[in-house]
């Protein structure tokens, strides 16, 4: 699965930075991206929990709410990804649920709404935190309880 897994370099497009510098992130411009085309759901054979899959997905779409996020509060968030994961910069539930959206064709259904915390999270790396877990339960209930 991680052959679906690439780097892509976005031009730089200083009309869109709206209240930012006209440096872009450098983890904004290199976001792994999965092709979803080719990605699909687990099959019965393929009974391993796709963690690697979901975190390095998750991660990326969590990482460009909380970028959107930050701008709107003029919080500046770090250029390096291990310190943008851990910034304090708050990630609603809506737009956590509406991130789940994306986790589908990897797990193979539609996760449910309830998985995100009401409240919402306080950093990317919160958000990880709870949402791999229950992610990783609910795939295994629909495994049939196996590991």
């Amino acid at each position: 699965m991680i052959d679906r897994v690439r780097d892509v370099d976005y031009p730089e497009r200083k009309d869109l930075n709206v209240g930012k510098s006209d440096d872009i992130s450098v983890w904004t411009r290199n976001i792994r991206h999965i092709d979803m085309s080719s990605t699909s759901a687990p099959t019965k054979e393929q009974m391993v929990f796709p963690l690697h899959e979901l975190e390095l997905l998750l991660t990326d779409e969590l990482l460009l709410a909380a970028d959107t996020e930050a701008s709107m509060l003029g919080i500046a968030m770090p250029t390096q990804q291990a310190q943008a994961v851990t910034a304090p910069v708050p990630i609603d539930s809506l737009v956590a649920v509406g991130i789940l959206c994306s986790v589908e064709p990897v797990l193979g259904f539609p996760p449910p709404d309830a998985t995100v915390r009401a409240g919402g999270y306080a950093s990317v790396q919160d958000a990880l935190d709870h949402l791999l877990p229950r992610l990783e339960n609910q795939w295994q209930k629909k495994q049939g309880g196996t590991k």
